[in-house]
């Protein structure tokens, strides 16, 4: 019994620190509009959770799959080391 529950511990604990949210939420937080969010949804773009008939969106499964998504800028500003303002 007490292997299980230390075993059980961690994901119950971790289950608990998830914050979920609808399309609507969602949306309103990354600012663009349900249906986008919707769009992204059904293309597998984000990852989702159906409970029961409702959908919902683990802020850090999406922060993550956002993260991961990031395309870096093609090129790096350069301080002039001077004070001024830096150039392209």
């Amino acid at each position: 019994m007490r292997e299980a529950i230390r075993l059980e511990l961690p994901r119950a604990l971790n289950q608990a620190q998830r914050r979920w949210v609808s399309a609507r939420e969602l949306a309103g937080l990354l600012g663009v509009t349900v249906r986008t969010v919707r769009n992204w949804q059904q293309r597998g773009l984000l990852p989702y959770h159906k409970q029961g008939r409702a959908v919902r969106f683990d802020l850090r499964e999406v922060e993550q799959v956002l993260a991961e998504r990031k395309v870096p800028a093609a090129f790096q500003y350069e301080s002039a080391g001077d004070g001024s303002a830096g150039a392209f």
